[in-house]
């Protein structure tokens, strides 16, 4: 179906055209879609479960706040980071973390940045080594036995 929208004429794609794999060129082209286009929601790729990406990772902490939720115990760390060099096809990641590693020594940073009188506490933080982490087996509780992973900044 085409219709007329301030002299443009747009295609609606039909059902059988939806179902029908097609490469992002040939998506492009049916669609008529150019750079201005493009819509990018973030410039920030999620990296919640893979932070082994970021080990020996230099990177930068643009921006690090903290939210506490009700389903969780304690509150956790919300990362805007940019790495020195691209990981994973990218160099700018969020990631949250409420563990006894990273987000525990966030706050604890935050919190001596803020005692300085540092302008900016929560932001511009260097990571010149990236993250480490460590393995180990939870010793208590109906977990105890299972591994876990705690990542830290090193």
């Amino acid at each position: 179906m085409t219709t007329n929208n301030s002299a443009v004429a747009v295609k609606s794609i039909s059902r059988d055209e939806l179902d029908t794999p097609v490469t992002w060129e040939e998506a492009s082209a049916f669609h008529g879609i150019t750079d201005k286009d493009v819509f990018v929601a973030s410039i920030y790729t999620v990296l919640n479960k893979d932070k082994d990406a970021l080990l020996e990772v230099p990177f930068i902490i643009r921006k690090v706040s903290f939210k506490a939720e009700e389903r969780f115990a304690s509150e956790f760390a919300i990362i805007h980071l940019v790495t020195k060099y691209p990981v994973k096809g990218a160099s700018h990641f969020v990631m949250t973390d409420g563990s006894t590693g990273i987000c525990a020594q966030l706050m604890k940073l935050v919190d001596e940045r803020i005692a300085d009188g540092h302008p900016t506490p929560d932001e511009g933080i260097v990571i010149a080594n990236g993250l480490r982490k460590s393995d180990y087996l939870i010793a208590e509780g109906e977990n105890a036995g299972q591994p876990a992973t705690t990542y830290y900044l090193a």
